[in-house]
């Protein structure tokens, strides 16, 4: 089923309880983005799509074609690559734009934490602590043992708070990409 490129997001007012049906249309969003991207995103999608589904591979996600890399090998096999855009990963991941109560002020609240660049969860793939808080955030969820904290959306602050990661893992990530930057700009020999 096509969607087109503009993305709806989630809004709520100010007070509104989170439930299941919320929960619930979250997950028929994941449906459409499941087959474009892997890794952490990879993982919450295939929680709410079925195997046969994801080999399909993209489907009509953006109707605009130059938004999609698209080659054709020797065989004339086709190959498109949709890469997911912030704002569908924000999508993917259940971020509400809930009003705050002042002035046109939002806040952003997710069910699940953005884990790309920048965020406490960018680890590149989906480790036992992904698996561990995934499960962990869903019980609550679908089970309604309302931990308030997981029960409901939560903003990226109390995300990152909650799930700050490790520094000395945070400090060896930006060092590697540091010197493999400086080793593909020239500046370190590969000998």
């Amino acid at each position: 089923m096509p969607i087109s490129k503009q993305c709806t997001f989630f809004v709520r007012l100010s007070g509104h309880v989170f439930d299941k049906r919320d929960h619930n249309f979250y997950k028929k969003q994941c449906q459409s983005f499941f087959s474009l991207q892997w890794g952490y995103v990879w993982h919450i999608a295939s929680k709410y799509i079925s195997f046969s589904e994801a080999v399909r591979g993209p489907w009509g996600i953006r109707n605009v074609t130059n938004e999609m890399f698209r080659v054709e090998d020797s065989n004339g096999i086709k190959y498109i690559d949709d890469d997911l855009m912030d704002d569908e990963l924000e999508i993917l991941c259940g971020v509400y734009r809930t009003f705050t109560g002042v002035g046109r002020d939002v806040a952003k609240l997710s069910w699940y934490p953005l884990g790309f660049e920048g965020s406490s969860e960018d680890f590149g793939r989906w480790t036992p602590r992904n698996e561990f808080e995934w499960r962990r955030c869903n019980d609550m969820i679908l089970n309604k043992s309302f931990d308030i904290k997981l029960s409901s959306p939560i903003g990226m602050t109390k995300w990152q708070d909650k799930l700050h990661g490790f520094k000395d893992s945070r400090q060896a990530k930006k060092q590697l990409e540091e010197l493999s930057r400086r080793f593909l700009e020239g500046e370190i020999d590969s000998t």
